[in-house]
């Protein structure tokens, strides 16, 4: 369980420095695709 959780919180830390380096110019979005990720 314990590792299942660290993986999916890198994962989850990549897919947010990839889409932040994409769009670096758009934060607002950023957040809020953040704050309603399907990972979550």
């Amino acid at each position: 369980m314990s590792k299942h959780k660290h993986r999916r919180q890198t994962i989850e830390h990549q897919r947010q420095k990839a889409r932040r380096r994409r769009r670096p110019h758009t934060t607002n979005p950023t957040i809020r695709d953040y704050s309603k990720d399907p990972l979550e």
